[in-house]
Formats: structure tokens, C-alpha cells, sequence
């Protein structure tokens, strides 16, 4: 959606999530598995069931990178009621998103999901995502959904803002511990390559404990 298509760094935040979602088809099909994917915004444009091969993984890119995808905003709760409803016979869920409206609805809802199929979050932000600037004078900010525009001083609802933001991400943070949904946190002025390294690393060894545990 249009809020992905935002960047206060050399990155917006879908060119960004591409990069990560590119890195992660690359070692699924590397690894002889396959990708599918379901392409939203304030609705389901696209499920496209997972294949195999070269083919699959250049069309995917191709859907991913396409600027005409991202315009309208994202809607998490009716892309998660798609997956609980319609797609089945999958093995794993990959979610990448700002996640930038997580409420106790979309928790309940990604709790049907981490029930029906191994889930995992990725959550890409701005840093702006984050907090506000600490610069003097005032901003006009608009509301992407009503398009009606502010008039703000930023130091006045710095404070609030972020402890806005904070609490958002926690209540992500605290749903994907209850649900069993891995989470990786990316932000875009950093480099993502480390970060998923080591996701990739501590999800490997929990398979493993977990094959032990069984056994």
C-alpha cells in the first residue's frame, strides 16, 4: 500500500522490504521449496499459489518491484482473513509489512493464522515510523485515508508520538511471542543482510531443539 511507499532514508520502505523478500524467495527456491504470494492493499489484488524454479521466482520479483502495486493502503486484517479463509496446503506463512495499524484485532487474527500454519513476521519501519523529528517550526501532514491535511509542531507531540508508535510495536511484539510467530525487525537505515542472517541462524537452531524435544 502507499504507506510502504515512504522513505526518509536512501530507501522507502517497499524498496527495502523487496530486497529482504528477494533474499528470502532466493534461498526457498535455492532450497527446492516453493513461493507463493498474496499481493494487498485496502484489498486482495493478486494470490498467486506457490510454484518452483526460475520462472516463479522472476515473476514474483517482477509483481513485488511493480510501483502499481503499491498505491491505496494496506489492509492486514482482510489479507489475514484471505489466508485463513482461502489458501491452504502451505507449509509456511511469511509476513512482510510496516505493520503500522496492529491493533488487538489483527492479533486475534494472526492468531488464526499461526494456528493454521507456521507464520513468520517481518516488519519493515522508517525511522520516522518510529518518532518525529527534533527540528523547530511547524509541518503540514496529511491523513492518507481522508486526505485531510495538519498543521503540526512537531516537539509538541514528539513525546506522544513515539510513545504511540512504542506501544504499537509491542503489542506486535507481545503477539508474536503468545502465537509462536517468529519476528524479524528491520529498519531501512540500516542493512538488512545481518539481521536476517542471524534470524535465519536462531530459526535453525529452534527447528532443531524442537526435533529434539519431540524425539
Amino acid at each position: 500500500g502507499e504507506n510502504m511507499v515512504f522513505g526518509s532514508t536512501e530507501k522507502l520502505k517497499c524498496e527495502y522490504a523487496v530486497e529482504t523478500m528477494a533474499a528470502f524467495a532466493h534461498l526457498i527456491i535455492g532450497s527446492g521449496d516453493k513461493i507463493g504470494y498474496v499481493l494487498f492493499n485496502e484489498k486482495v489484488n493478486e494470490y498467486i499459489k506457490p510454484g518452483g524454479g526460475t520462472k516463479q521466482f522472476a515473476r514474483f520479483i517482477a509483481e513485488v518491484s511493480n510501483p502499481d502495486n503499491y498505491h491505496g493502503m494496506s489492509n492486514l486484517n482482510l489479507a489475514l482473513d484471505f489466508v485463513i479463509n482461502y489458501v491452504n496446503n502451505i507449509e509456511s506463512l511469511i509476513i512482510v509489512s510496516d505493520f503500522i495499524n496492529f491493533d488487538e484485532i489483527t492479533a486475534k487474527k494472526l492468531s488464526l493464522v499461526s494456528n493454521k500454519v507456521e507464520t513468520v513476521a517481518i516488519m519493515v519501519k522508517d525511522p520516522l515510523d518510529r518518532g518525529l523529528p527534533d527540528v523547530s517550526g511547524e509541518l503540514i501532514v496529511e491523513d492518507p485515508k481522508t486526505g485531510q491535511q495538519l498543521l503540526i509542531n512537531p516537539k509538541l507531540i514528539r513525546n506522544a508520538y513515539g510513545a504511540y508508535a512504542l506501544k504499537q510495536e509491542n503489542l506486535l511484539k507481545a503477539a508474536c511471542i503468545k502465537f509462536d510467530v517468529d519476528l524479524l525487525e528491520l529498519i531501512t537505515n540500516k542493512g538488512f543482510v545481518p539481521y536476517l542472517s542471524e534470524f535465519l541462524k536462531r530459526r535453525v537452531k529452534k527447528i532443531n531443539l524442537s526435533g529434539v524435544k519431540q524425539k
